[in-house]
């Protein structure tokens, strides 16, 4: 992880400079949370220093509509985003701290270049239409 100005790391120093109701976190390239904005705080209960440097998979806990594990190392978004090929957004039922889960639609942000800015790419969790508190 890289350091930004005030030894703030590079991705959390990023998403601060965002303005987004999106809950909004980056991963490097080992899948570890290096960002984790205010909006993903509010989101999925989880503080930002109890989630940097933890695998998004551990975090996230990930599942689809069918109960099937969706977040684990290696996933299809990690895949692709490691590839630099875009992935379209998704709905997916995340962990929360007290143990319920929440259902969310993600969209994923792949940065360009070799000097990338957000390491690993960017998920945006937001509560989607029609599946919220399922």
């Amino acid at each position: 992880m890289k350091e930004g100005k005030n030894g703030a790391a590079r991705g959390d120093l990023l998403w601060r400079d965002f303005v987004t109701l999106d809950g909004v976190f980056s991963v490097d390239q080992s899948q570890r949370i290096v960002g984790w904005g205010p909006s993903a705080e509010r989101l999925l209960g989880h503080r930002s220093e109890d989630v940097v440097g933890k695998p998004c998979y551990d975090v996230i806990a990930g599942r689809d509509a069918f109960n099937h594990l969706y977040c684990r190392i290696r996933c299809p978004v990690f895949t692709n985003t490691s590839r630099g090929q875009p992935t379209g957004d998704f709905d997916v039922q995340c962990a929360l701290p007290n143990g319920e889960r929440r259902w969310l639609n993600v969209s994923i942000v792949v940065p360009k270049g070799k000097e990338q800015e957000i390491p690993g790419g960017g998920h945006h969790p937001t509560a989607p239409h029609g599946v919220h508190d399922r």
